[in-house]
């Protein structure tokens, strides 16, 4: 059985093929929307600048298809953001696709991206089953208390909750460690950064809450604002262009004013626990 296994990035997008569990090929491309790339082994090849992620995913699947000619079974996508809609894997058709889709606002950098890419390989691989692997789905278990804000329980207030994210990325940390310990702080740190407290293998905190603008300073992201002055923020220029301004040019880039990747690089060492398999 041949899994294919797709990490869609806000600009980028990484491939692998998995044959009974074991990692065969991969290629990815970065630098989507600006200088795109494709790396297959040792080889580099430019892309056409205006390449999306849907010819990245493309392009992939074109220098996959140079090395093997497998016929792929399955398609597993690393999402972002689940809500409160999906806390395990789930086999994509059209239901799970519109509740995904009503999802999008959570996670603008993320969500959207991915839903492209799991419709461009719905059409480059028909026969293939896709499913869905999401990075909330490891926070789910939490204790109410570490979830919950300190809002009242209206009809206004549904859904405000503390998610988590990147948790492929620590799953896959846990899959590495044997024995687990007992109690553990774990790092995401990169473009997108968070901690989580681990205990007896099951997430208890995490630095992220509602959606992945929060908690530490990222590459183009705030982190933790002090509530008013987002509120402010949002008076000042309307919500849609502080949404713009918190997600995209905020963080080490805003910090800097230099190209997000270059003020990553200089302040912090990524430190990457990445998720090496998702199976179905």
């Amino acid at each position: 059985m041949a899994i294919l296994v797709l990490n869609a990035g806000s600009s980028s997008l990484k491939t692998a093929v998995f044959e009974r569990g074991r990692r065969v090929l991969e290629a990815r491309v970065s630098a989507i929307g600006a200088a795109p790339e494709l790396t297959l082994g040792a080889e580099r090849r430019p892309l056409a600048k205006e390449i999306d992620h849907a010819g990245a995913l493309s392009a992939c699947l074109s220098a996959l298809r140079e090395t093997s000619a497998a016929a792929i079974d399955a398609v597993a996508h690393r999402v972002v953001h689940g809500g409160d809609l999906f806390d395990a894997p789930q086999r994509l058709d059209r239901a799970a696709m519109a509740r995904l889709e009503s999802l999008n606002a959570l996670a603008p950098l993320h969500n959207p991206t991915a839903l492209a890419v799991i419709r461009a390989a719905e059409a480059a691989l028909p026969a293939a089953a896709q499913i869905a692997c999401f990075d909330t789905a490891f926070h789910a278990r939490q204790p109410e208390v570490a979830r919950r804000f300190a809002i009242p329980d209206r009809e206004a207030t549904a859904g405000l909750t503390r998610y988590g994210f990147h948790g492929l990325s620590y799953q896959s940390l846990l899959e590495r460690l044997n024995p687990i310990p007992p109690r553990l702080l774990a790092c995401h740190l990169g473009a997108g950064a968070s901690l989580c407290a681990i205990r007896g293998g099951m997430s208890v905190a995490t630095t992220m809450g509602y959606s992945p603008l929060d908690g530490l300073t990222m590459g183009t992201r705030s982190g933790a604002m002090d509530p008013s002055a987002a509120l402010e923020l949002a008076r000042r220029v309307g919500v849609d262009e502080a949404e713009t301004l918190l997600t995209r040019e905020s963080g080490l880039l805003g910090l800097s004013g230099a190209p997000s990747h270059v003020s990553c690089a200089r302040s912090v060492r990524p430190v990457h626990a990445r998720c090496a398999a998702i199976a179905p």
